[in-house]
């Protein structure tokens, strides 16, 4: 028995050595549960929660959380009315641990009447749809609830409020949703309970606004300089985005752009426009620089003239009598260069070099500006006669 009582004492001091006992404050308060509440009696306030000294060796130390204690106000035949209540502290799931102390070792608990009553469900919404969508209703499936707990907390109840996210809805749908109790000041009241906890709320939404791509119409004003006409007229972007309300939208054909003006123009002209006059409650989307592109180009026309016909390629010593006085030819080409020919710039010759003295008949050969073709000649070909010059 001796050996035995020394051999225990051995591995007691041997044991404290490695592992020492530590007695300290856990270094997380603990919540107080309420146990054995009677029937029709209510928790009124919230119990603080208590701090626990341990006495435990060092290595159970690292492995108690929390979760290892429960906390407990035995509240069985206390009556409705404000007291202080004792808290016993369990611990569990770590062995060789002791609870030294509770601090502190008392609460205080306020008990009274466990009341229900009904109250209004309000259906409220929160975060927003995407843009040209509108919440246009929130209906509950039921317009009240019970509310039971502590007499002055449920009389605290103003209403119960189901809070619906709408962000990102676009379309029409049930939604379940959890209730919260609330004041009259809008905040929450906590230690009740809802009956039923949670309601379906019909959410109703409603596209208010499109965004449609409405043509846009070019303006022009002025006309180009003489023998010039526009060919074309292009816009780019040929549409613009617009926002509104689908009736107003769907009256809208066109949008007009600023005027561009091509008086006395010979070429092509780009102007850089904006769209005008969109109808009051429109709004253009992301509306960037339009630009017009008008094509100008020549207008090609003939022109109808009568010329006396010149004789070339006479020998020395001879003369060429031709019996045409004139020659009547047609000419195409652009406008402007038809308008400003003048004379001399068009001639008709019989070319008769080479020829033989007496009757002829050469090609009556035109004489043209570049750019300009002959469509007709009449006669085609000059007759007359080649003589000696006396």
């Amino acid at each position: 028995m001796l050996s035995a009582l020394l051999g225990v004492s051995l591995w007691v001091f041997v044991t404290e050595e490695q592992n020492p006992t530590v007695v300290d404050i856990f270094p997380v308060p603990i919540a107080v549960g309420s146990v054995n509440v009677a029937s029709g009696i209510a928790v009124a306030n919230t119990v603080e929660p208590v701090q626990v000294r341990l006495s435990a060796p060092e290595d159970r130390w690292e492995q108690l959380t929390s979760a290892n204690f429960r906390a407990i106000a035995d509240l069985k035949g206390l009556e409705a009315r404000e007291q202080k209540v004792a808290v016993r502290v369990e611990v569990t799931g770590v062995r060789s641990v002791r609870v030294v102390e509770v601090v502190p070792s008392t609460v205080l608990v306020n008990l009274e009447d466990f009341v229900t009553r009904e109250v209004e469900v309000v259906a409220s919404t929160f975060g927003t749809p995407p843009l040209g969508y509108d919440v246009t209703g929130t209906t509950p499936d039921v317009t009240t609830v019970e509310v039971s707990g502590p007499e002055s907390l449920v009389a605290l109840v103003g209403e119960v409020v189901a809070d619906v996210n709408v962000t990102g809805l676009t379309v029409s749908l049930p939604v379940s949703v959890d209730l919260v109790p609330e004041g009259s000041s809008g905040g929450e009241v906590r230690g009740v309970q809802v009956n039923p906890p949670s309601v379906r709320v019909s959410v109703e939404v409603e596209q208010t606004t499109l965004t449609r791509p409405i043509p846009l119409t070019p303006t022009l004003i002025g006309e180009p300089a003489g023998g010039f006409r526009v060919t074309g007229v292009a816009v780019f972007p040929p549409t613009l985005d617009v926002r509104g309300p689908l009736s107003e939208l769907q009256s809208l054909d066109a949008l007009m752009l600023s005027p561009v003006d091509v008086s006395g123009q010979r070429s092509s002209v780009s102007r850089q426009v904006s769209a005008r006059d969109v109808p009051a409650g429109l709004s253009a989307v992301g509306f960037q620089p339009v630009t017009v592109l008008v094509t100008i180009a020549t207008v090609e026309g003939t022109l109808r003239l009568e010329l006396a016909p010149e004789v070339a390629g006479v020998g020395e010593g001879f003369a060429a009598v031709l019996d045409e006085d004139s020659v009547e030819i047609v000419i195409a080409g652009p406008q402007p260069s038809l308008n400003e020919l003048v004379r001399g710039d068009v001639r008709v010759i019989a070319d008769l070099d080479g020829a033989d003295p007496g009757v002829f008949e050469v090609p009556a050969r035109v004489e043209l500006p570049d750019g300009l073709t002959v469509v007709a000649v009449r006669p085609g070909v000059l007759s007359g006669t080649l003589i000696l010059d006396e």
